[in-house]
C-alpha cells in the first residue's frame, strides 16, 4: 500500500461521525512512562516519570481525537527542557493547539519520586537516599485560564498520646509496687529504669503518610523546600542508614512529638496557611495502625470557596 493510500484511510476515519454524538469531557494517554529534567539546586536530573495528557473532545460530531499529536507535543516540549509549572502551562496550551480547534480544555500530571540524600540524626558520616512521591499538575480551563497544582507525600512516624499514657501509668503501678518504702534510692532508681523489665509498657507506634496537594498561585516554587518545612514540622521523619546514637535520638523525637492523626494535620495547616503563594490546599494524613488492622486517615482542606473539598 503507497503512503499516499495510508494517508487518505486515515483523513477518512478521523472524519467519521461516531456512532453516538456528545462532547467528551477528557480524553488521551494515561500511564505514559517518559525520562523528564527536573532541577535539583544547582544541578539537573534525568528522572523518570509517569504521564497523564488529555484534551477535550468539544466537537460533537468528530469520532476521536488526534491522539499521536499528545505524544508528539510532550516529546517536542520536554526534550531539552527541563520541567516545572511555567513548562507545564506552556504545553497545556500545546495540547490543545495539537487538535486544531476541536479541543478547548487540556489536563497535564508529571508524577515521579524525588531523590533526596539525608544525613543521620545523630551519626555525621552517615547518610542515605529518600524518595519522595511529588507531581505535578495543570488543567487549561476557560478562557486560557491556567490551574496549576503540585504535591508530595511526606514519610513519618507516629506515637498515640493515648498509649503513651496508658504506658506512663502501667510503669508508675510497677514502680509503685517495686519500691515500697517512702525513701527510694537514686542508684537504685536509676538501675530500676535500665532493666527491660521493669518499663512495664511501651505505647504503640507506626508508620504514617502525609499527601499534600497545592493549589498555587506563583509558578516557582521549590517544592524540597517544602518537604523540608513539613518534616520539620511534624518532628519524625523516617530515617535511611542509623546506628545506635541515631535510633536513641529516633526515640526521643518519637516522645517529644506524640500525635494523633488530627495534630498532624493541624500542625502541616498552620505551616500552609503561612504560605501567601498557596491559593488552596488538600491535606490527607495516614496512620498505619499497629494497634489496630486498619488505618486512621485525616483530610483538612483550606475551605476556600469553589477549591478543594473532602
Amino acid at each position: 500500500m503507497s503512503k499516499l493510500d495510508v494517508d487518505k484511510i486515515e483523513e477518512d476515519v478521523s472524519k467519521q461521525k461516531p456512532f453516538v454524538g456528545g462532547r467528551i469531557d477528557r480524553v488521551g494517554i494515561e500511564g505514559l512512562e517518559i525520562p523528564v529534567q527536573i532541577q535539583n539546586g544547582s544541578e539537573v536530573l534525568k528522572l523518570q516519570s509517569n504521564v497523564t495528557a488529555m484534551v477535550s473532545l468539544d466537537d460533537e460530531n468528530m469520532r476521536g481525537i488526534h491522539m499521536s499529536r499528545i505524544y508528539l507535543a510532550l516529546h517536542d516540549c520536554l526534550s531539552n527542557r527541563i520541567l516545572s509549572l511555567s513548562s507545564i502551562k506552556e504545553l497545556l496550551h500545546k495540547l490543545v493547539k495539537s487538535q486544531k480547534g476541536i479541543s478547548h480544555y487540556a489536563y497535564l500530571k508529571f508524577s515521579w519520586k524525588w531523590p533526596i540524600k539525608r544525613k543521620a540524626l545523630k551519626s555525621d558520616a552517615l547518610e542515605g537516599w529518600r524518595y519522595y512521591p511529588v507531581f505535578y499538575e495543570g488543567r487549561l480551563l476557560e478562557k486560557d485560564k491556567v490551574e496549576l497544582i503540585m504535591g508530595m507525600t511526606v514519610t513519618y512516624s507516629s506515637t498515640c498520646p493515648c498509649s503513651a499514657s496508658l504506658a506512663r501509668s502501667l510503669i508508675q503501678e510497677k514502680f509503685q509496687g517495686d519500691f515500697v518504702a517512702s525513701s527510694v534510692d537514686s542508684k537504685k532508681v536509676f538501675q530500676w529504669l535500665g532493666k527491660e523489665q521493669s518499663i512495664s509498657a511501651t505505647p504503640h507506634a507506626q508508620k504514617s503518610l502525609a499527601e499534600v496537594k497545592l493549589k498555587v498561585i506563583a509558578e516557582q516554587q521549590n517544592l524540597i523546600e517544602l518537604i523540608n518545612e513539613v518534616e520539620e514540622i511534624l518532628g519524625t521523619p523516617v530515617q535511611t542508614a542509623v546506628k545506635k546514637e541515631d535510633e536513641q535520638e529516633f526515640a526521643k523525637l518519637n516522645s517529644e512529638n506524640l500525635m494523633f492523626s488530627e495534630d498532624a494535620a493541624r500542625r502541616i495547616r498552620n505551616l500552609l496557611n503561612k504560605k501567601k503563594w498557596v491559593e488552596d490546599f488538600y491535606i490527607h494524613v495516614k496512620h498505619f495502625e499497629s494497634l489496630h488492622p486498619f488505618e486512621v486517615a485525616c483530610h483538612i482542606t483550606k475551605q476556600v470557596p469553589g477549591g478543594f473539598r473532602t
